[in-house]
């Protein structure tokens, strides 16, 4: 709103501009009479009217190039800022105390964190298998007597949103399986609130099925097993119909890790094998532990960093870790790649070449989880260690944190977010399961 003075200064000003531009006297007169200006004592410039708009007309220019520059400095601050949260991300490392502790019925046997929810899957020594949200741990959400004895494995799918199948109207539901001594994997629809539906049990082990894990392969999903009964079987999940079983080891198949068309175990036998599942031939092995191998891993590695021969098998590092209290990284042996037909094993290159030898735990190595670049273990002597992966030189890997949790007993499992899920940010959370029944987590 204008003031009366700053009213009869702009009618004056709309005056002067007509006059100075040839108005009539007729024209002037009539404006004169509906603009009244100010008294005769009032002095103004005559092109004030002229002088105002120019700068205004400036001040437009001037605020157009100031909203450019700030939207390039916020499109440089996102940016930067953004580079900083994956650098941070890249680079956690949990915090020195556990940001809180369950204290559960018996001893936690399996660990298996939701891949978007805020959800923990516990599974235990009795065969119970409980769902907690981890912003509200007071009571679990549910609570099933999954199976007759100790659950060892739990593995979760990712819900299929790239249908491609036309005459489907909805995608794949999320899944998640269950191992146990009972000889029994069970598979479990999850909800959209993340409750658990069984819906399948997959009978044909005949002993302790040790670990399971979900894969997908041209859209299709599988399961893999692995069992006390030296098989490793492969599970259409769809039907719930075993496709393929094998015999990679001489004694109990402790545990797997899939990649693509390739399966890594270990055994009591103390040794590790990559064979190509769909034909069953065995490609390569690992040979140095000293007692049987508890857990293996395929190591992923950003697709650049992967040596060209490399290509192909889509990683070049492994790594296990055994009762005689180390962990291994191994650079796997090329297989033969021929065209048309599945790879074979390199007869002049059968055995995996040995990087590096983690030593610092004091006991039994019970499980292996990877975070980007960094590799975490527990144990029997009731640590959890985390290992810095030094690509370049994969064999200076060293340990540069430990927690002792050694009052809660052996540490048997552990749960991070599971870096395959790419679609998705890793969230920095770290659980342990132990021996006494202790749930600890570690928060951002």
């Amino acid at each position: 709103m204008l003031s009366e003075i700053q009213r009869q200064s702009l009618n004056r000003a709309v005056c002067d501009y007509v006059r100075q531009n040839g108005g009539s006297p007729q024209l002037l007169s009539q404006l004169e009479s509906l603009l009244p200006g100010p008294d005769a004592s009032h002095k103004q410039d005559t092109q004030l009217l002229e002088r105002k708009w120019n700068s205004i007309v400036r001040l437009q220019s001037r605020i157009m190039e100031l909203e450019k520059q700030c939207s390039s400095s916020s499109n440089s601050t996102t940016n930067d800022s953004q580079q900083t949260i994956d650098n941070a991300n890249a680079n956690w490392i949990p915090k020195e105390k556990p940001s809180f502790q369950i204290t559960l019925e018996a001893p936690v046997t399996a660990l298996c964190l939701h891949p978007t929810l805020p959800i923990i899957y516990v599974g235990l020594e009795s065969g119970k298998l409980l769902r907690y949200d981890i912003l509200n741990v007071e009571l679990p959400l549910q609570s099933t007597m999954a199976h007759l004895d100790a659950i060892t494995s739990i593995s979760v799918s990712l819900p299929n949103t790239n249908n491609n199948n036309s005459s489907s109207s909805s995608s794949r539901p999320a899944y998640l399986a269950t191992t146990s001594k009972d000889l029994n994997c069970k598979i479990w629809e999850l909800d959209r609130d993340s409750s658990l539906t069984h819906i399948r049990t997959l009978v044909g082990h005949e002993h302790t099925v040790s670990e399971c894990q979900f894969f997908e392969k041209d859209s299709d999903l599988y399961l893999a097993t692995c069992s006390r009964d030296l098989s490793v079987k492969i599970w259409d999940t769809s039907n719930g119909w075993c496709i393929k079983s094998f015999q990679p080891h001489t004694q109990w198949v402790r545990t797997l890790h899939v990649r693509g068309e390739y399966i890594l175990t270990g055994s009591n036998d103390s040794a590790l094998r990559l064979t190509h599942w769909p034909s069953g031939n065995g490609l390569s092995m690992g040979i140095g532990h000293e007692f049987p191998v508890e857990t293996v891993r395929i190591l992923a590695q950003n697709a650049n960093d992967i040596l060209p021969q490399y290509q192909p098998l889509g990683f070049q590092y492994v790594s296990s870790a055994s009762r005689d209290g180390t962990i291994r990284i191994w650079k796997v042996s090329l297989p033969k790649f021929i065209p048309h037909r599945p790879p074979r094993p390199n007869p002049m290159d059968t055995n995996f070449r040995l990087m590096a030898v983690l030593k610092g735990h004091k006991s039994w190595v019970r499980h292996l989880c990877q975070f980007n670049n960094k590799l975490y273990s527990c144990s029997d002597d009731g640590s959890i260690k985390c290992w810095e992966l030094n690509w370049p030189d994969i064999s200076s890997t060293t340990c540069t944190k430990t927690w002792d949790l050694s009052e809660n007993g052996f540490q048997n499992c552990l749960a991070l977010d599971n870096i395959d899920f790419t679609n998705y940010p890793s969230r920095k959370l770290l659980f342990s399961g132990s021996n006494n029944g202790t749930l600890t987590c570690f928060m951002r």
